[in-house]
């Protein structure tokens, strides 16, 4: 990072994706604070080289909604999945996997904070979403299964997470 802010390279766009791969890295070694530094510095430099609308600007509010969620930080998570989910569908269209990818993230903040109905109409969205766009068998799919089946689980409906589960065999 010094050698590319020595050579002023902090204002090209590529510089976003490389603090962002050290953000992650900071995430994995368990040092957040330093990766939503890197993250918000990331996202400010795409929104003033992309703007606000643009697919790799959603990818940074991902990765830092990742980062809160993590962090138990549920409601800032939400929110950053929410408007990446809405920069997707504009961008990309609601048939694209990273539109997809949100909703599970979505579904995945309602479950852990206990929203029962919104994480049950998301994992079925996310899942209708995969069948039609990736087909049965594709990871994506199997994986959203097993999210939902999970869901179930948690929500205490054995019934319904026994049947999801035996789907993915």
């Amino acid at each position: 990072r010094s050698i590319l802010l020595h050579n002023n390279h902090q204002n090209h766009i590529d510089y976003a994706t490389i603090i962002g791969n050290m953000a992650f890295l900071y995430k994995k070694s368990g040092q957040p604070a330093k990766a939503e530094t890197l993250l918000l510095e990331a996202l400010e430099l795409r929104k003033k080289k992309l703007g606000e609308l643009h697919p790799d600007f959603a990818s940074t509010l991902d990765n830092l909604g990742e980062l809160y969620e993590t962090s138990g930080e549920y409601r800032k998570a939400e929110k950053l999945y929410l408007k990446s989910l809405e920069i997707y569908k504009k961008t990309l269209g609601p048939e694209h996997q990273d539109y997809g990818t949100e909703l599970s993230n979505l579904a995945g903040i309602y479950l852990k904070t206990e929203e029962w109905d919104k994480a049950e109409h998301l994992f079925n969205e996310a899942y209708k979403h995969r069948i039609e766009n990736l087909g049965t068998q594709h990871f994506l799919s199997i994986y959203t299964l097993n999210s939902a089946a999970d869901f179930f689980l948690q929500k205490g409906d054995l019934k319904k997470a026994f049947e999801l589960i035996t789907e993915t065999f």
